[in-house]
C-alpha cells in the first residue's frame, strides 16, 4: 500500500457510484413510473460510471488508462457482487445475468470508464 490516498479515493468512488446509481434509478422510476426498469437499466449505471470515471482519472499522476482500468475492474466486481446477492428481478440469479440489459450495462460501464481514462491521458500529455 504505497499510496493510501489512491485506495481511499477508489473506495470513495465505488461508494459514490452505488449511491449515484441508486439516486438516478430512483428518479427514473419515479418519472416514468416503472416498477422494473429492465430496458433502461444501463442508463443510471452508465451516467454514474462516467461521473466517477472523470473524478477518479483526471487528478491521477500515474498512467490514467491503467487507473481507469483499476476503477473499471473494481466497479465491475462490486456490481457483480451486489447483483448476484440482490438481483433486481424475480427470475433467478443466473437468468438475471442472461438479460441483455444486465451484461450490456457491465460492458458499457467498462467502456465508458476506459474511454474517460484515454481522454484524460491524452489531455494530460
Amino acid at each position: 500500500m504505497k499510496d493510501s490516498r489512491k485506495w481511499a479515493r477508489l473506495l470513495v468512488c465505488l461508494a459514490f457510484h452505488m449511491i449515484l446509481m441508486g439516486l438516478i434509478s430512483g428518479i427514473l422510476i419515479h418519472l416514468y413510473g416503472l416498477n422494473r426498469p429492465e430496458k433502461i437499466l444501463f442508463l443510471p449505471s452508465l451516467l454514474a460510471a462516467a461521473v466517477v470515471g472523470i473524478f477518479y482519472t483526471y487528478d491521477r499522476k500515474a498512467n490514467r488508462i491503467s487507473e481507469s482500468g483499476n476503477l473499471a475492474g473494481a466497479l465491475t466486481g462490486l456490481r457483480l457482487w451486489v447483483d448476484f446477492s440482490y438481483p433486481a428481478l424475480d427470475i433467478g440469479r443466473w437468468a438475471y445475468f442472461g438479460l441483455w440489459a444486465v451484461w450490456g450495462s457491465y460492458l458499457a460501464n467498462i467502456l465508458v470508464v476506459l474511454l474517460v481514462g484515454v481522454l484524460a491521458e491524452r489531455r494530460g500529455r
